[in-house]
């Protein structure tokens, strides 16, 4: 399953690699030749209508391009809104740079330098460039959804997270589906989170991934307790008590259950701790006698 899925992400990846530079290249076609489309069209279009497909109709494209790009090609789900800010906002610096880097190449003197062959240095120059604004476009939108992430409202205490997830293996495991990372978003869990605790469930051999990217439990929920993934996450165990839940979460009739269990750990563990200082300090002087005679040597 392992090769099949990174089979996948391959074909996926040289897809993109291969289609992309076609796909913009196709556009600047476009552009092309709705230049000289307008330039036939000019005397009969009075409404103007050829100029605003000219200008708006290759930028169109670009967004469009771009958000399903920010979209398909990562394993995490991405918010549309996102996704969509990323496209535009690298539609807008990619035709900012072709007119930046047309008037550099017009007014330089690389044909002078080069000759012939100046066409390849700024071939590869433009790619270059191009790769860098995509790949700025791409970090973007990560960090669109990741600050969005810690900004966001009743997020969830890890604990309650893992149960929420582990709640949703064990629905789909009875009606024979497995569960995406979208199901996870959901419900309740941010992205940032799922992709944090899903590393401990699957070193954990706890989930498991399918060949389609999907999750199923690895084992027996019947040989899973609380107390095992309470070890693998993070942060203390009764952190969700003080917490604020999400009214998608607290409505789950598994909360008081596990609101009660933890309630009651946390009450066993400080019972032996209710030991008062005064008790505390006599105990240790009474084992450590030399403290006395360390204060009159002083004194």
């Amino acid at each position: 399953p392992e090769h099949r899925r990174g089979l996948a992400d391959f074909l996926r990846y040289w897809a993109v690699l291969t289609l992309g530079p076609v796909l913009f290249g196709a556009g600047l076609a476009l552009h092309a030749y709705l230049v000289a489309l307008q330039a036939l069209v000019d005397g009969v279009d009075i409404l103007g209508i050829s100029r605003l497909i000219l200008v708006y109709l290759p930028a169109l494209l670009s967004w469009s391009a771009f958000t399903l790009l920010f979209t398909v090609v990562p394993h995490a789900p991405v918010p549309l809104r996102w996704a969509l800010t990323g496209g535009l906002v690298t539609t807008g610096l990619l035709h900012a740079a072709r007119f930046l880097f047309g008037a550099i190449v017009t007014n330089s003197n690389y044909h002078t330098v080069y000759g012939a062959f100046a066409a390849l240095p700024l071939f590869l120059l433009w790619i270059h460039l191009c790769w860098l604004i995509v790949l700025g476009g791409a970090e973007l939108v990560r960090a669109l959804d990741t600050f969005s992430d810690t900004r966001r409202a009743g997020k969830l205490p890890d604990l309650y997270a893992t149960l929420v997830a582990m709640e949703l293996c064990v629905k789909a495991q009875a009606t024979g589906t497995v569960v995406v990372d979208r199901d996870m978003v959901r419900a309740g869990l941010t992205d940032t989170q799922w992709r944090r605790l899903r590393i401990y469930l699957l070193d954990q051999h706890i989930l498991a991934m399918t060949t389609d990217d999907g999750y199923v439990l690895a084992r027996d929920p019947a040989r899973i307790s609380v107390a095992q993934l309470a070890t693998l996450v993070p942060g203390d165990i009764d952190g969700g008590l003080s917490h604020k839940l999400p009214s998608c979460v607290s409505s789950a009739p598994w909360v008081a259950r596990i609101e009660a269990l933890l309630q009651a750990s946390r009450d066993a563990a400080q019972r032996p701790l209710n030991l008062s200082l005064e008790a505390l300090f006599d105990v240790d002087q009474s084992v450590s006698p030399t403290n006395d005679n360390r204060v009159s040597q002083h004194a």
